[in-house]
């Protein structure tokens, strides 16, 4: 008894110090006393609900960091990317950027939309950037500057980037009719907002159903009184499990054989999501995405990508989803703001407010992947928009960069 308590005793001690590490902030850095280092912070999603999504973002930032720091850093000042798994919580998002803010960080990097909304007005009094890993929301506008940005142009514009995509390439007289399908969360209402903006782009909009954010066993019922509108298309704003739950139901109630095509949000498009759904529901969707795949071999920055995942995480490049890939370049985006930054003010003036002016006002910045990043107050994102499409669970880009109808208010 005496043996079992002991070895009880031990679990318990090791069970104590793995939650200690995942509350702490980690530091990926390993800057030796005498160096230079900036100090970044990253609310990371390793684990929790959107693991699926955050824990491929968060290793292509952490490798993109690695890499750069292995390349001399900034000209010799390496980062410190500080790390905090809050498994995409509010809660425990407010503790990890408090962690961050007192240890010194000049910037923050998050995987959730809630978290960053939540957050806005602290880091404007604070004066600590934050960069959102995917769109943009409403949420999120601080006035009369930006002090969170995001990835891409919002879930919101990018839906309407899609409804101007169909449009320009419709060849019959009457509109292309949209129906909307999103999960009760922000970032789906965000991106429900387009419907308004339909008219304007010459489409017609017929109608939108709402599912829970998690715990979806079934979405027949929605997906079929849309249907009964007679869509061209159904736009879908989810992830995880409640996207594969969709494109599992839209496969057996045959929904695209019936003539509805359907699209994913940017939030959805990951390989993860295709292969839970299975190859024969996944066909033939299309998704807004910023990042590329990694089929576009051709694309500059793919080489080091390649290289650095093989060497970090053992990965071919056909394993190296869109979310590895897009964490990589939000790294190099955000990073190429503190190096912006210093050179403007000096290593030892870097502030958050110095790192937060580099990012609204980078420009002609060529990140190697085949997208001019031009940012300001009035465009608080890192990525353009592109059109993809599944063929055997491989994404395939299919349009050039549209520019997105963007009709958020900032003044």
């Amino acid at each position: 008894m005496q043996k079992r308590l002991k070895r009880m005793g031990f679990g318990l001690v090791a069970a104590g110090l793995c939650l200690t590490l995942l509350l702490t902030a980690i530091p990926v850095c390993e800057a030796g006393p005498d160096e230079r280092v900036v100090k970044l912070g990253l609310d990371a999603a390793f684990t929790g609900a959107l693991a699926s999504t955050g824990c491929p973002l968060d290793e292509g930032t952490m490798d993109y960091v690695r890499y750069i720091n292995e390349h001399g850093g900034i000209d010799g000042i390496k980062i410190d990317m500080m790390w905090q798994d809050t498994q995409a919580l509010v809660t425990k998002g407010i503790l990890a950027y408090k962690k961050f803010k007192d240890a010194g960080a000049v910037a923050v990097i998050c995987v959730s939309s809630t978290t960053a909304e939540t957050l806005a007005e602290r880091c404007k009094k604070d004066e600590i950037p934050y960069l959102y890993q995917a769109d943009f929301t409403e949420g999120m506008i601080t006035k009369p500057i930006r002090w969170v940005f995001g990835s891409m142009p919002g879930y919101g514009p990018t839906h309407a980037a899609f409804m101007k995509w169909v449009k320009g390439n419709w060849t019959k007289e009457r509109p292309p009719r949209f129906g909307h399908l999103f999960y009760d969360h922000g970032s789906g209402w965000d991106a429900n907002a387009a419907s308004e903006h339909a008219d304007e782009l010459g489409c017609q909009f017929i109608g939108y159903e709402v599912v829970p954010l998690l715990g979806v066993i079934d979405t027949s019922t929605e997906l079929l009184r849309l249907a009964a509108k007679n869509p061209d298309f159904i736009y879908v704003t989810a992830s995880g499990s409640t996207m594969v739950t969709i494109m599992k139901d839209a496969e057996r109630l045959e929904l695209k054989e019936g003539g509805i095509k359907f699209c994913g949000a940017s939030c959805a498009s990951g390989e993860t999501v295709f292969r839970a759904a299975g190859r024969k529901a996944a066909e033939g969707w299309y998704y807004t995405r910023g990042s590329p795949s990694h089929i576009e071999t051709e694309l500059p920055e793919m080489g080091p990508l390649f290289e650095s995942m093989k060497r970090y995480r053992g990965k071919e490049p056909r394993d190296i989803g869109a979310y590895r890939i897009a964490g990589w370049i939000e790294a190099k985006g955000f990073i190429e703001a503190v190096r912006l930054a210093i050179e403007r003010v000096g290593f030892e003036n870097l502030t958050g407010r110095a790192v937060r002016d580099a990012l609204a006002s980078l420009k002609n910045l060529d990140m190697g992947f085949g997208y001019i990043t031009n940012m300001s107050d009035e465009q608080p994102y890192l990525f353009g928009i592109r059109i993809y499409q599944v063929k055997d669970l491989v994404q395939y880009p299919i349009s050039d960069f549209i520019e997105p109808p963007y009709y958020y208010k900032f003044d």
